[in-house]
Order: C-alpha cells, then sequence, then structure tokens
C-alpha cells in the first residue's frame, strides 16, 4: 500500500489498465467460448460463459492460446482526480475527491524531575477504504504513527540569524527503534467508491492525529496544556514551573535578523 495520493490515483490507473487488458483478453476468449464478449465472467482462476457457467477455460490456457496465435496485450490506464467545485469566496464545498480520517489513543508517562516524556503505546485507527493488502496498511499506520512521534517530542528546526543549524542526524534528532512504543493498528474499512476497488491510502492520515494525542496524554498527566511542537525535556519543566522560561527564536521571516552580507 503506497502514499495516500499514490494509492488512489496510481491504484485507479491501474484497474483501468487491467480493464482494458481484460477486454482484450476476452475477444480471444469469446472466440474460443463461442458467446459474445459481453456475456463473459472473469473469476476464480477461469472465464466462463454466464449463460453456460460450465463451458469456460482456466486464465492459464487462454494465455496460452493467446501466446500461440502470437498476440501480445498491453493493458492502458489513466487516471485523473475529479475535484468537487469550491466556492473559492467562502471556501465552502468539497475541495477533494475523497476525505481520509484517522484517530488515536496514547499512554504516556513523564517523568517530572527530567522532563522526559516516555511513550508507553498508541492505538492508531485508520480508514482504509478496503484494505487490498492488510499488513501493508499496517505498516503504513505503524509507520505514520512514528513519524507522528517524533514531530510531537523530538524532530524541530532550528533556525539561528536565517540560519538552519542543526542540519545533521547528529543534531536533528529523529526516533530510533528504542524510542518505538507497543502500536496497536486498527483498520477501519470503509468502501470508498471512488477509489481503487474502494481503497483509499493511509499514509499520511497515520501521522496527523498522533502529536494531539500525545499531547493530550502529557496535559491529562501533569495538568498543563503543550502549545509547542516539540515536547522537549526544557519545555515539559518549564510547564512544571521547574525550569525558566527562556525566549526562543522568533519564527516569523519578518522577524529573523538576517545577517549583513
Amino acid at each position: 500500500m503506497s502514499a495516500s495520493r499514490a494509492t488512489y490515483v496510481q491504484g485507479n490507473a491501474v484497474v483501468k489498465a487491467c480493464q482494458d487488458l481484460k477486454s482484450q483478453l476476452g475477444e480471444i476468449a469469446a472466440e474460443l467460448l463461442s458467446c459474445s464478449p459481453d456475456r463473459l465472467t472473469f473469476g476464480n482462476g477461469r472465464v466462463y460463459d454466464r449463460e453456460a457457467p460450465s463451458r469456460g477455460l482456466p486464465f492459464a490456457k487462454l494465455a496460452a492460446e493467446t501466446h500461440a496465435r502470437g498476440k501480445r496485450f498491453q493493458g492502458y490506464g489513466w487516471h485523473k482526480i475529479t475535484t468537487p467545485d469550491v466556492d473559492t469566496a467562502t471556501s465552502q464545498g468539497d475541495a477533494y475527491a475523497t476525505y481520509a480520517w484517522a484517530s488515536q489513543l496514547a499512554e504516556v508517562e513523564v517523568d517530572t524531575e527530567t522532563g522526559k516524556v516516555i511513550v508507553l503505546r498508541l492505538a492508531s485507527a485508520t480508514d482504509a477504504g478496503k484494505a487490498i493488502n492488510p499488513k501493508g496498511v499496517e505498516g503504513q499506520i505503524e509507520g505514520g504513527a512514528v513519524q507522528g512521534l517524533g514531530f510531537a517530542l523530538m524532530e524541530e528546526m532550528v533556525v539561528k540569524q536565517g540560519k538552519f543549524v542543526n542540519s545533521r542526524l547528529s543534531t536533528y534528532l529523529i526516533p530510533t527503534a528504542a524510542d518505538v512504543p507497543k502500536i496497536d493498528p486498527l483498520i477501519v474499512e470503509v468502501y470508498d467508491p471512488t477509489g481503487p476497488h474502494g481503497a483509499k491510502g493511509v499514509a499520511e492520515p497515520a501521522t496527523i492525529p498522533t502529536p494531539p494525542a500525545i499531547f493530550n496524554a502529557i496535559a491529562n498527566a501533569i495538568g498543563q496544556r503543550v502549545t509547542r511542537t516539540p515536547a522537549s525535556p526544557e519545555r515539559i519543566l518549564q510547564l512544571l514551573g521547574k525550569l525558566d522560561v527562556v525566549e526562543e527564536e522568533p519564527r516569523t521571516l519578518e522577524d529573523v535578523p538576517y545577517p549583513s552580507p
């Protein structure tokens, strides 16, 4: 299962290419079964006449016959997303062809002496439309949750005087295997009629609810809300009143003091 847009767009293109190939093979099968192509059904490893199901042939035999005739078929398909109308003046309407939904629960442990937050468990539910490859979907949910964990607790672009100062893996922290908690990937299937076989992508949607879930769990633990990412130990200690609040580097382009040439 690829990322959210790829699943939807490429998946639909593949479906249409397969339908094109199926139509071409149907012409050969109809000739072999002495029936019209519109009476054919492809399924369970064979193609057969719907009006006489006993009259059919395996895919392998159809492929062999096609090869024997010197035929080489290729299916083609493309897909363009149709975006519904949106009122740009009011920003009302459906801006996208379909929508992805996700929800998460987080259990955390906060060390009030050091400010360190440890995520003990995440339960991540994602609407996949139709999970064509359930194991792949679970992997996408887990990967998205880990990416969201990094955004919530450690990843931060530090800019000083207009320069990105933590541009190395040694200074820009990301989650490692040691940081990953137990993750319960929960697949919710709500068939999407516009998706390939009802499927939707699940990559980014699994990332988005992770930080809010972790921050709500922190608030439940210490009675203070995190209002800025990441929830570093220093910021947790500041929320607990155990560390002085230091004014941080300005974040807007207008406030950044660019160095003179």
